[in-house]
């Protein structure tokens, strides 16, 4: 079979499914707030928002790598790191409005927004000494992973005041890995076709850009989805008690690596509304769901 044969998501339909998950999920941790007895529910919704963190990681890495502007880039990240911290900021500090629960989950773009720095970093060529800056977002994904280890084996009789909740990551070095792993998956295909290039005779110049590199490079991004989830999976033996995440249900983010491998490579939908309402959507929905759920309790 070609590879064409199988590419049929674009960066559009992946970025709806990863908006769907994350809503699916945000809704589980609303009504698990309100009615805590809905186990299955909230369980269940937790299972399927596990889609989510995978597809924006990857829609990221497309991010970075095809966008005209990067520094516009990081920019619209990181006022949305800062609107999304303030958000959780309320949540923490107000205990009445009942979503301090949501306020423990950290902030995702704090996430996307470290990971887009650090492939700037490493993609410096001119001043190749930058490349190490990529260091610093890696290391501060490792601090907000130990300050919630901190207070999970403590089980939460200690707190990290040093780092302080609306500003830790919601993955921690689980998001910023992965976005580096997709963003070394073309460098392993553009490796592995310089290889096989003294066999097949034709140049890397030839093959990227065709349907089998594409599908190399997704087949490679599912492995790191599938070989990180796996590491996280292995502290419920080793270290159970430091993990924030259950590593039973975060499991089940190695489908969406399954959904990568129809990847073609091409944007799809991008318009204007959809561009920058994509990034507005996410505290819109967390307010609106918490406004529904809280009327249908007052009921």
């Amino acid at each position: 079979m070609e590879g064409s044969k199988i590419l049929k998501i674009s960066s559009f339909i992946l970025k709806i499914i990863a908006i769907l998950s994350m809503t699916v999920d945000h809704l589980g941790v609303i009504i698990n707030s309100f009615y805590p007895d809905l186990n299955t529910l909230y369980t269940v919704c937790r299972y399927i928002g596990r889609l989510a963190l995978p597809l924006f990681c990857f829609m990221i890495v497309e991010g970075v790598i095809h966008t005209k502007d990067i520094k516009k880039y990081v920019i619209r990240l990181g006022i949305m790191a800062v609107v999304i911290a303030i958000i959780l900021a309320v949540f923490e500090y107000v205990p009445s409005l009942g979503l301090k629960e949501l306020s423990f989950q950290g902030n995702i773009f704090m996430d996307l927004l470290l990971g887009a720095l650090m492939l700037w970093a490493l993609s410096q060529k001119e001043n190749k000494k930058l490349r190490f800056l990529a260091l610093i977002p890696i290391a501060i994904s490792i601090l907000s992973f130990v300050a919630k280890g901190i207070e999970t084996s403590s089980y939460y009789t200690m707190e990290a005041y040093w780092y302080p909740q609306f500003l830790r990551l919601q993955y921690d070095w689980l998001s910023v890995l992965m976005i580096l792993g997709f963003y070394g998956a073309s460098y392993f295909a553009d490796t592995y076709f310089e290889y096989q290039s003294q066999y097949s005779g034709l140049e890397l110049d030839q093959v990227k850009g065709t349907a089998t590199y594409r599908l190399a490079v997704n087949l490679i991004s599912m492995t790191v989805v599938m070989g990180l989830n796996i590491v996280y999976y292995l502290f419920k033996y080793f270290a159970p008690t430091i993990v924030f995440w259950a590593p039973n249900v975060q499991i089940a983010g190695m489908a969406a690596g399954i959904l990568l491998i129809f990847y073609n490579g091409k944007r799809g939908y991008n318009g204007k509304w959809f561009q920058y309402g994509s990034y507005l959507y996410y505290p819109i929905h967390i307010l609106l769901l918490y406004g529904i759920v809280y009327l249908i309790s007052l009921l």
